[in-house]
């Protein structure tokens, strides 16, 4: 009878050791997931951003990007064109008749109560 009982013990002893070990494989394997997720999340962002890279290299080695940058930065143009400078956008703002229409500040007009009440009813 006392053998069984020693027996009975260990074997809840090794069901709950084994339980226990599965409950912290099991939150391994949570954490593997989690990790693997971010993990492609981040490959799937530098992915991205390679390609633009890629792309931007590939558009560098063309004329046409030069020729951009020599106009765009440089200010350089081709023989016999004409070249705008326009002002700043804020500048340009400033002169614009309508910036005068929204400065104007409204007319606050003081109706007594017995004109509101009038001009609800009627």
């Amino acid at each position: 009878m006392r053998n069984k009982q020693i027996q009975r013990t260990a074997y809840v002893i090794f069901l709950l050791f084994l339980c226990y070990s599965l409950i912290g494989n099991f939150r391994l394997l949570l954490k593997a997931r989690n990790s693997l997720s971010e993990a492609q999340a981040i490959l799937e962002k530098e992915t991205e951003e390679n390609r633009k890279l890629h792309d931007k290299l590939v558009e560098a080695g063309k004329f046409t990007y030069a020729e951009r940058v020599a106009r765009d930065t440089l200010g350089l143009a081709r023989e016999n064109e004409v070249v705008f400078i326009l002002p700043p956008e804020e500048s340009l703002k400033e002169l614009s008749p309508r910036k005068a229409e929204r400065d104007k500040k409204p007319v606050l007009q003081v109706v007594s109560p017995w004109e509101e009440w009038l001009k609800l009813f009627l």
